[in-house]
């Protein structure tokens, strides 16, 4: 499995190549949208399922839940990226909606690289000193969930990986 720096740098890596930057929120519904390459739909899936990906030679595909959240619809986005983009899949994935303990190394790393790109390292630095954060309480994540547009439970989990 890929260490969190490398999934971290490449994340980094990815929001560079599209044009961001480490501390802002990304859209990534609109990201998607504007590759010509790119189709991404929300359709009613399984409970069990959080989304798939497919790619054909350029051409890539993306279903996402619209059962779950707007947040975890975001975070499902940007882990079936990661299987397009980074992993550099070449046929297609079924994602379902397990518990991290309960996925494969794959699903793992994407969950990882997700967060990341998400929620940058100098992202939640930023709102931290930006916001003064000197305890994280209930209303602080769930603020910072709202500023990356990502569930709470994406927020917490982001949160554990830096202690």
């Amino acid at each position: 499995m890929k260490s969190e720096i490398q999934l971290h740098g490449e994340a980094i890596k990815l929001r560079e190549k599209m044009g961001h930057s480490n501390k802002e929120p990304l859209n990534i519904f609109s990201l998607l949208l504007s590759d010509s390459n790119c189709t991404l739909i929300k359709t009613n899936l399984s409970t069990n399922i959080s989304g798939m990906c497919i790619r054909d030679g350029e051409t890539k595909f993306i279903a996402l839940n619209s059962k779950m959240s707007l947040g975890r619809q975001r975070f499902t986005a940007a882990h079936e990226l990661y299987h397009l983009e980074v992993e550099g899949l070449s046929d297609g994935r079924v994602c379902g909606a397990t518990l991290y303990d309960a996925k494969s190394e794959k699903e793992r790393e994407a969950d990882i690289f997700a967060s990341f790109f998400l929620m940058p390292y100098d992202g939640v630095e930023w709102y931290i000193e930006s916001n003064q954060i000197k305890k994280w309480t209930v209303y602080e994540v769930i603020r910072l969930s709202i500023y990356f547009g990502i569930s709470y439970l994406a927020t917490i989990f982001r949160l554990e990986r830096e202690n």
